[in-house]
C-alpha cells in the first residue's frame, strides 16, 4: 500500500483507521450461489454483495467524527478499464488530508465488448479490494469453498525486493532484467525507454515499474527530507558575534572581493548544477 502524507497527518490517520476498523460489523451474507462443476459435482456458498460490504464500512465511518461533529473518515476507488482488463485501487482519506492507496486489484476481462458482464467485473473488484483494505470476509470460509474451481483471473502479485530485482521482461526477443532498464532510463533519460516503459500492458509488469518507480520517488523524498534538515540545522547555529558589523568584517569582504577579481571564481560547477534540481 501507498500513503501520501506527513508523518504528523499519518499520526492522525493510523488513529481515525483504528477507531473505523473498531466500529465495523461484519455483513450479513445475504447472497446464494449455487454451482454445478463439469464433473457434476454441487456445491454453493453465501457472500454479501457490494452494497452489504460498504454499508458495513460507512456505517462505522460515520461514527468517526471530528471536533465539529463531521465524519472524520472516508474511501472511495480508483478505477481503470481496458480490452485487457480492470483494475481497482481503495484510496482510504480521513480529515488529515492524508491518504492510503491499496494495491491495484486486477483481473482480466475476456468479455470486454459486454457492457453488463463489464459492470460485474468491477463490481467484484470493487467488493474484493474494500473488502481486504478493511479486513471483511465477504463470502464464506468453508469447505465448500474447496470445490469452487480456480478462478482463471488473474492477479497482479506485490513482490518483495528479491522478486523485484528479478523480474524479467522481453524485449525484442530478449530477456532482460527490468531493474536494468529502470537504472538505464534515470542514469541517460532515454525517450526510446521511457516509451516502451509507459507502453506496456502486462498488468504484472506494471506492477513492477510501479514499484520501481515509488522506491525513486521515496528516495527523493527522503534526500530532500535530509537537505531540508541540514539547511534548519545551519540557520539555528548561533552567529558569530566576533566584531560582527566592524570595519575588521568590511576589510574582510573587500579582501574577498579582491581575491576573487585575481584568482577567479572557484565555486565548483558540479555544486552549482546540483543546485538547480
Amino acid at each position: 500500500m501507498e500513503f501520501i502524507g506527513d508523518e504528523q497527518s499519518r499520526a492522525i490517520w493510523n488513529q481515525h483507521f483504528i477507531q473505523v476498523k473498531s466500529q465495523i460489523k461484519q455483513p450479513r451474507r445475504t447472497h446464494t450461489v449455487k454451482v454445478v462443476t463439469q464433473k457434476g459435482r454441487n456445491y454453493s456458498y453465501k457472500y454479501a454483495d457490494l452494497a452489504d460490504v460498504d454499508k458495513a464500512v460507512m456505517d462505522a465511518c460515520r461514527q468517526v467524527k471530528d471536533k465539529d461533529g463531521n465524519a472524520a473518515f472516508a474511501y472511495y476507488f480508483d478505477i481503470a478499464n481496458s480490452s485487457q482488463g480492470v483494475w481497482v485501487q481503495t484510496v482510504m482519506v480521513d480529515t488529515s488530508g492524508a491518504q492510503m492507496i491499496t494495491n491495484k486489484v486486477w483481473f482480466s476481462n475476456t468479455k470486454s465488448e459486454d457492457a453488463q458482464k463489464t459492470a460485474s467485473l468491477i463490481s467484484y473488484a470493487k467488493r474484493y479490494s474494500l473488502s481486504a483494505a478493511f479486513g471483511i470476509a465477504s463470502e464464506d470460509d468453508d469447505d465448500a469453498q474447496s470445490l469452487k474451481p480456480q478462478d482463471n483471473r488473474r492477479r497482479v502479485m506485490v513482490l518483495d525486493v528479491d522478486e523485484l530485482n528479478s523480474f524479467k521482461v522481453n524485449v525484442l526477443g530478449k530477456s532482460y532484467l527490468l531493474k536494468d532498464i529502470w537504472n538505464d532510463y534515470l542514469e541517460y533519460k532515454d525517450p526510446e525507454t521511457l516509451h516502451w516503459l509507459m507502453d506496456q500492458k502486462d498488468p504484472q509488469t506494471l506492477q513492477a515499474i510501479k514499484q520501481f518507480n515509488d522506491q525513486y520517488k521515496m528516495k527523493k523524498i527522503l534526500d530532500q527530507a535530509k537537505e531540508k534538515k541540514a539547511k534548519k540545522a545551519n540557520e539555528t547555529k548561533p552567529a558569530d558575534k566576533t566584531e560582527t558589523g566592524t570595519s575588521k568584517d568590511i576589510e574582510t569582504e573587500k579582501n574577498d572581493e579582491i581575491k576573487k577579481l585575481v584568482d577567479g571564481d572557484t565555486t565548483d560547477d558540479e555544486t552549482q548544477t546540483l543546485n538547480l534540481f
